[in-house]
């Protein structure tokens, strides 16, 4: 970004990007836990659907990390 232009200050945009980063997690979480109660009905399993969420919650917190960092780096 050239040094003439000024990042965005609408706080609407922060309201947006700061409301998305709760919605991160839990969607992450839900569908680890749908597509492993998928693979244990397919595979005629029980256990799979919690490697699921824990796979999913991981995600959930890498993809949030990764958001939180990327908005401090806008603020700098």
């Amino acid at each position: 970004m050239p040094h003439d232009e000024k990042p965005d200050t609408n706080p609407w945009v922060a309201v947006a990007r700061y409301s998305e980063l709760g919605f991160v997690i839990p969607a992450a979480v839900l569908l680890g836990f749908l597509l492993g109660k998928l693979l244990d009905y397919w595979l005629h399993t029980t256990w799979i659907f919690i490697v699921g969420v824990i796979f999913g919650a991981v995600l959930g917190f890498v993809e949030m990390i990764r958001m939180a960092t990327s908005s401090f780096k806008d603020k700098s």
